[in-house]
């Protein structure tokens, strides 16, 4: 739990937040290197913002989760995505099916997010005149500079360390590929189908980096 709430820290903190934007342009700048494209820079800045609240929205929705010690958050999500939810009412319904107790929270969080891709949109409907695969490739970039940035330095030191940090790598990578596929399928879409991925994809993030943590003290020990 402790890892997972230091986890929860690196996206939600408001100082955390501040630093983050002052850094918006050395991370840009990163996040070049692994994107192929060539996106105009205000909609890429605009796009990488967007993805920062995305990211906070997500990780806010997974601690609601968390703190409910009778449900498990990947399998609540699960349950989103396959039940084929298309609007608030299925949503609801199926949250209470799985005994989520603060549905109504959960769905004003989802209209939050659901509100920013819509600002998102109407700010920069040049968007829509890129390619999927560009978008997932400029925000998988951004979300592993991002996270990298975020996470400090690799511990190193010996086996059981330089095991962790390679375990640490893989987490950040498939949370990269995950958020570049689930937040562009929801500005190509529209639908509310992206929500749901990236929460997912953010909930397996959080459980990695935790095994990866207890990998390396059992190690240890």
């Amino acid at each position: 739990m402790a890892v997972f709430l230091s986890v929860l820290m690196m996206f939600v903190s408001c100082s955390q937040y501040d630093r983050d934007f002052e850094q918006t342009q050395n991370i840009s700048e990163k996040a070049k290197i692994f994107a192929k494209g060539d996106m105009e820079s205000t909609l890429r800045t605009n796009l990488f913002s967007y993805v920062d609240d995305y990211l906070k929205s997500t990780t806010k929705l997974i601690a609601l989760l968390e703190a409910q010690d009778d449900i498990d958050p990947l399998r609540v999500m699960e349950a989103l995505k396959v039940s084929g939810a298309t609007n608030y009412e299925e949503i609801e319904h199926t949250l209470r099916l799985n005994n989520v107790k603060q549905v109504d929270t959960f769905i004003e969080l989802f209209n939050e997010m659901e509100a920013d891709k819509d600002r998102f949109l109407e700010v920069n409907p040049s968007i829509r005149t890129i390619s999927q695969e560009q978008i997932e490739e400029e925000i998988s970039a951004y979300t592993l500079s991002k996270v990298h940035i975020g996470g400090g330095d690799p511990v190193g030191g010996g086996p059981c360390e330089d095991e962790y940090d390679s375990d640490m790598n893989s987490c950040h990578f498939n949370l990269a590929l995950s958020a570049g596929a689930s937040v562009a399928l929801g500005i190509i879409s529209g639908g509310i189908g992206g929500l749901f991925s990236g929460t997912m994809a953010m909930v397996v993030w959080t459980g990695c980096i935790g095994e990866a943590w207890d990998d390396m003290q059992n190690c240890l020990n």
